[in-house]
């Protein structure tokens, strides 16, 4: 015998095995309130028929009813209190069985004790309590056909054959009437044992799909904490040498260049941009699929975010001759409520598409109020070009990931495919939807909408406070900060940077070393990397507060890691901040000017 065979033996005797089981506990649970009904039933009936038929007869057959019954009551009780592992569910119902035998013999003799039969009420009272036995034994004994078979089929055949031994027609036909009566008791009995049966065991399909459903989202959960995982460990790798690329390109900058060199300079940042881009689109795919990936809602103004995104594609469509025009609508409020980084993100990777494939003409963005109500407003914003269009059958597609319009070996365009699907998830939270219209030869508009706050509080006119300057070098003199860096190209890129605001900088190459040096000497900021030999940034931040003294000391973590909840984690530890490598020196400008000033 095969494996797979042995298998299914054993898991169709494990089916049976649990089916036995789950009939014996329905019997058992049905049992006692029957078992009562009987002994009651019996004391009316022997009330009933008391001057119908020998009152010694009607005793002694009630006692054997009773008797009879406790037995069932006490096996009942038995199997109550025998622990799960320990019911032997076959000789239970083998014993129950036998004594529902003689219960079942018990009734056939009832119809046999009046001695006045052919009294009209005699016969009333014996057919009443048989129809009420049979329809209760078809109902409480469903669970176990044989049992069942054995207490509703006997009492109709004893009550015919009494009506039948007198001969008179009218006994006959209720005799005959009576043997009709037991045949349709055995097709209830039937179709209620089957009926109970198919409930069983789809009870127990629900239970293995909910298991195996169970099961599933456990795998799925492992499978996702595994792809976090990866995608995290990854990104931080990618991100280290990444940070190491473009801060030596901005140092190499800073140093006398001929015209080809910065050409190549030009290139080179240009190219870690692109790549850096690859990395957070796929970063931001997987905070989509996690569900980490949330919208904030702070006041800005569109006008500056358009500006923004002119600036980053208005460079390419230079390059390429373009013309990149904006039009906004001047129904359009000056301040908005929303998350203006993911609408910076979608209509600057909507723009960066147009300009990609857009070889002559124009890209030409376009914002517009859609509604307004008294709260809020719904705006559409268009980027449309007058490049090569995209085909009908694949302008669905287009929102889908890892889905591009061109997917030959031979496409003069790169990219992941993973833009549009980012841009539709993120125009869906914030509570819009996207699409496309697009004609080959003629150019694509790219529309998409989304809802906005309105800003209602009233500014007070008063006293300005003044605008500390984030890109003053000044405050930053005097400044010690320790570095805690184990990537040497890192160590030197951060150090160089940070010297050249005039900042001392002191390094520590693991998390061991940053903790001691704490300790050892005075700081005005702590610049943490995450993943560290020795000690990691968060047990070395850990490490660091214990001391009461370095409570207030700024510590920033500066790490590769990008996932979504960073920031949490790094708070738990007990860090202020956190900025994210590759970083751009401006940034990093900002970033100390915020924590030095406060």
């Amino acid at each position: 015998m095969c494996i797979s065979e042995t298998t299914a033996t054993e898991t169709e005797a494990t089916e049976f095995a649990r089916v036995e089981h789950e009939q014996t506990k329905l019997l058992a649970a049905c049992g006692l309130p029957s078992n009562v009904a009987i002994i009651g039933g019996s004391f009316l009936i022997v009330i009933a028929l008391w001057h119908a038929a020998d009152s010694v007869s009607l005793l002694l057959w009630f006692t054997g009813m009773s008797s009879m019954t406790l037995v069932r009551v006490l096996l009942i009780k038995n199997y109550n209190n025998m622990e799960e592992k320990a019911r032997s569910h076959q000789a239970w119902v083998q014993n129950y069985t036998v004594t529902t035998a003689l219960v079942s013999m018990g009734w056939c003799v009832l119809p046999w004790l009046p001695e006045e039969f052919l009294l009209g009420f005699s016969q009333v009272i014996i057919v009443i309590v048989m129809v009420g036995v049979c329809f209760m034994g078809a109902a409480v004994l469903s669970a176990h056909r044989l049992t069942q078979f054995i207490y509703i089929i006997p009492l109709p055949f004893s009550v015919s054959l009494r009506f039948l031994v007198y001969q008179r027609e009218a006994e006959t036909i209720i005799g005959i009437m009576v043997l009709f009566f037991a045949g349709v008791m055995y097709w209830i009995g039937e179709t209620q044992h089957q009926v109970l049966m198919k409930n069983i065991k789809l009870q127990f399909y629900s239970e293995q799909l909910v298991a195996n459903m169970k099961e599933a989202k456990e795998t799925a959960e492992v499978a996702n904490r595994t792809k976090s995982e990866f995608l995290a460990n990854m990104s931080h790798e990618i991100r280290t040498p990444m940070n190491a690329v473009i801060g030596m390109g901005h140092l190499l900058q800073n140093t006398d260049l001929t015209h080809e060199q910065k050409d190549y300079l030009a290139k080179l940042k240009s190219s870690s941009k692109n790549l850096l881009r690859v990395i957070d689109d796929i970063l931001d795919f997987s905070k989509i699929e996690a569900g980490k990936l949330e919208i904030k809602s702070t006041e800005f103004h569109l006008d500056d975010e358009l500006a923004d995104v002119s600036t980053l594609v208005g460079t390419l469509a230079q390059e390429k001759g373009l013309e990149l025009r904006l039009t906004i609508s001047g129904e359009i409020p000056t301040s908005l409520v929303g998350d203006s980084l993911r609408l910076r993100q979608v209509l600057t990777n909507l723009a960066g598409n147009a300009v990609k494939f857009t070889e002559q003409g124009e890209v030409v963005i376009t914002a517009k109020v859609l509604e307004r109500g008294n709260n809020n407003i719904r705006l559409q914003f268009e980027v449309k070009d007058t490049g090569m269009g995209i085909k009908p059958e694949l302008q669905e597609a287009l929102f889908q990931p890892f889905t591009q319009a061109d997917t030959s070996h031979s496409r003069p365009h790169g990219g992941t495919g993973l833009g549009l699907t980012i841009s539709r998830q993120l125009v869906e939270m914030m509570g819009g939807r996207i699409w496309v219209r697009s004609a080959i030869g003629k150019g694509s508009t790219f529309f998409f909408t989304a809802v906005f706050g309105l800003v209602t509080q009233v500014p007070v006119i008063g006293e300005v406070a003044p605008v500390p300057d984030s890109g003053s070098s000044s405050k930053l003199e005097a400044v010690h900060v320790l570095l805690a860096e184990d990537d040497r190209l890192n160590q030197v890129v951060a150090k160089k940077i940070l010297e050249s605001y005039g900042i001392q900088v002191t390094v520590a190459g693991d998390g061991l070393a940053a903790v001691e040096m704490v300790k050892a000497q005075s700081f005005d900021m702590v610049l943490m990397d995450i993943q560290m030999p020795k000690m990691d940034g968060y047990q070395a931040t850990e490490e660091i507060r214990k001391n009461p003294r370095f409570k207030e000391l700024p510590i920033i973590a500066m790490t590769a890691h990008a996932m979504a909840g960073e920031l949490e984690k790094c708070q738990a530890a007990g860090m202020d901040d956190h900025f994210t490598k590759p970083f751009e020196p401006d940034d990093l400008r900002q970033l100390l000017n915020k924590w030095i000033n406060n």
